[in-house]
């Protein structure tokens, strides 16, 4: 998802707009470049608008659906990453359902890792406050939760366990804590 901030990526043009080679992202830069610029900066920018590859999400011309996205707004996520929410979870993140992609991620860049609208923990923190505010208050932790919540849980959903984590317990556990 995101990249630290280097050099943009050639933008092949999208041939479904006829667009003149080289004017993929120039062409939304002459107009939006203000605030894409500010974006550009930011550490973690989205490889697509690294790329300047705007159609990849957002029809030039006209669109069904708001900011001229191609596509409804997690179908136009899902294109690229199809694979990041199981097919047949164990286990869902409601968030995902509820509220989509952006509640926890900006599409185009980010100061966060994976281009998170916040950081981890603070995210999480957002639905889940009684347990993370137990987590920072409590004496002792138990170092996963020092690591983040995606140390013990996939944020997307589960296709092998309960509770949105990423193995079933004990294998979970029998990852860190070695039986002999």
């Amino acid at each position: 998802l995101g990249l630290g901030a280097g050099p943009a990526l050639a933008a092949a043009p999208n041939p479904k707009f006829k667009l003149k080679p080289g004017a993929e992202g120039k062409l939304c830069i002459d107009c939006h470049g203000g605030q894409l610029q500010k974006t550009l900066e930011k550490p973690f920018v989205h490889t697509p608008v690294k790329a300047r590859a705007c159609t990849g999400c957002h029809n030039p011309h006209a669109a069904d659906h708001g900011k001229l996205l191609a596509r409804a707004g997690d179908e136009a996520c899902a294109s690229c990453h199809a694979n990041v929410v199981p097919a047949k979870p164990v286990s869902s993140h409601p968030v995902i359902k509820e509220k989509g992609c952006v509640s926890c991620h900006d599409p185009h860049a980010s100061s966060v890792k994976n281009v998170l609208v916040k950081p981890e923990a603070e995210l999480c923190a957002g639905c889940h406050k009684p347990v993370v505010e137990a987590a920072a208050k409590a004496k002792f932790r138990h170092r996963p939760v020092t690591e983040g919540c995606g140390a013990c849980h996939d944020p997307h959903g589960s296709a092998v366990a309960p509770g949105i984590l990423k193995a079933a317990e004990p294998a979970l556990c029998l990852g860190c804590h070695k039986t002999s």
